[in-house]
């Protein structure tokens, strides 16, 4: 349940605002790829900076170590947040 309305969420803010892509809602890897056209619009070094968070989020997944707000934010949210942890090369 809590998937299905993660998913309605993040349609519904798409349509919402479907100008920007940092507005789009990430709950997981799988709307990295439905996005996938949408986020190519983001500029070169917001790119870099949503790939390393995910790299992040997902290695952390896979270790056991995913903390609630790693997904279930925007776009914008997740560059900003790579951009504050230090971790960006």
């Amino acid at each position: 349940m809590k998937n299905l309305l993660a998913n309605v969420l993040s349609e519904l803010s798409w349509v919402l605002d479907s100008r920007d892509p940092k507005n789009i809602l990430l709950t997981g890897m799988d709307d990295v790829k439905k996005y996938a056209s949408h986020l190519k619009k983001l500029d070169i070094e917001d790119r870099k900076m949503l790939t390393e968070y995910i790299l992040r989020a997902e290695i952390n997944k896979s270790r056991g170590q995913l903390s609630e707000g790693i997904y279930n934010i925007t776009v914008g949210t997740a560059i900003e947040k790579q951009r504050l942890s230090g971790l960006a090369h």
